[in-house]
């Protein structure tokens, strides 16, 4: 057996977290629906609508600490960069880069709100 001299650095957990959901649902991409039953489908719509606010969510609270990024890219604000990233309109990606700000606590932390 042979030590590893300098081990993999491990992906941060948010970018496991994703890179497993995309795997997951890329697994079930050729499964049809048509074979599930009405319970089977009332679930799968519920909790395909919570999957989507989960990711809405962690999206937003990436972008509100993303601002270190945008200024490297030289863009004028956060949503002009995202949009640009990810071929987004630009006015939905300043919009979303408004809805979450974040706030250093003492401890070094932060806490993600949506601002009012």
């Amino acid at each position: 057996m042979v030590a590893q001299l300098h081990p993999q650095p491990q992906p941060h957990p948010i970018l496991g977290a994703v890179a497993d959901a995309r795997s997951a649902l890329t697994d079930v991409r050729d499964v049809q629906p048509v074979y599930m039953t009405p319970a089977e489908k009332t679930t799968a719509l519920q909790e395909i609508t919570a999957l989507e606010a989960t990711l809405t969510d962690l999206k937003l609270r990436v972008l509100a600490v993303s601002g270190d990024v945008a200024d490297a890219a030289g863009a004028r604000d956060i949503g002009s960069w995202a949009a640009h990233l990810t071929h987004a309109d630009p006015t939905t990606a300043r919009a979303h880069d408004r809805r979450y700000e974040a706030d250093r606590l003492p401890n070094g932390d932060l806490r993600f709100h949506r601002r009012p």
